[in-house]
């Protein structure tokens, strides 16, 4: 019997028993902070302008074939020396400094960095697309027709380019949903550390977005329905679920019904950063001494 009570202490732990020294606990929690020079924003919008600030304008000798010999060494597809041999044949000089510094120059980071951030900018643009474009322009080139139903559309050409337009806007809701979430960890940053930090992440995720991108390519045998193309602006529909709409730079891509990009939406979540909109002297305008007793 008496062994029978000597197990309850040992079970219930000293939180029940009278005489535990309990570690000291405040009385009452500690109030959060108010911040009245803060505000709650959208984390799409600063994300994705700081990803696209660091795309490359296509400009001073460089374009898109560049660009696809640059990504061809961020992604080891290509070796220096075929780079090379490229730029020796078509006779361009890339200098020391610059975007095309970076061809030769073995900073692999820094191509890394580039590339994907002008593939993520693909996603917001139609130029690809523009040889599929009928002359005049036209508001639509393919209005509820499968890719490859018009003589001006090549099925296989169509079908893989928008493929890969889909997985790169797939991948940009992806790592741009990763990069608001490390800042909503970082609450009370101006603008412009929430732009800075945000472009520090996507640099040191580059090579993830690039493998992000092959990822999300489309199962062999996906078919797509174009329902709009004329120049920035592109609807289609894919029969794995995916709905892509483009117009005047905004981009909506929605998977299965959620929203994953666009509308202030990352992955179907509206993610919302705090950050610090207004100088601490507003604070002081915000309240007045009465206001503020009351508060505290």
């Amino acid at each position: 019997m008496t062994f029978r009570y000597l197990l309850i202490p040992m079970l219930l732990g000293c939180t029940t028993l009278a005489g535990c020294n309990d570690p000291e606990r405040p009385a009452t929690l500690a109030a959060a902070p108010i911040h009245r020079n803060w505000l709650s924003v959208p984390a799409l919008p600063f994300v994705q302008d700081a990803v696209l600030s660091l795309a490359p304008k296509l400009e001073n000798g460089l374009n898109s074939e560049l660009m696809n010999q640059l990504c061809g060494l961020a992604r080891n597809e290509l070796a220096q020396d075929q780079v090379n041999t490229f730029l020796r044949d078509h006779q361009i000089d890339v200098g020391q400094q610059g975007p095309l510094a970076l061809l030769v120059n073995g900073d692999k980071a820094g191509q890394a960095t580039l590339c994907a951030a002008h593939l993520a900018s693909g996603a917001f643009s139609t130029v690809d697309l523009e040889p599929f474009i009928q002359q005049p322009a036209a508001e639509a080139v393919a209005e509820q027709s499968t890719v490859g139903q018009t003589s001006k559309i090549d099925p296989a050409s169509a079908a893989l380019l928008l493929s890969v337009k889909l997985a790169v806007a797939r991948a940009n809701a992806d790592v741009f949903a990763l990069i608001a979430s490390e800042l909503q960890r970082r609450p009370g940053l101006p603008p412009v550390e929430v732009r800075e930090q945000a472009q520090q992440l996507f640099s040191r995720l580059a090579p993830t977005y690039l493998a992000r991108i092959r990822s999300s390519l489309s199962e062999p045998g996906t078919t797509f329905q174009l329902r709009q193309l004329s120049k920035g602006r592109l609807v289609f529909t894919s029969s794995d679920g995916a709905s892509f709409e483009l117009k005047s730079g905004q981009l909506t891509l929605r998977q299965d019904g959620a929203t994953s990009f666009g509308n202030g939406r990352l992955l179907g979540l509206s993610r919302v950063l705090q950050v610090r909109y207004f100088d601490e002297d507003v604070e002081a305008l915000m309240t007045s001494p009465a206001s503020e007793s009351k508060v505290r």
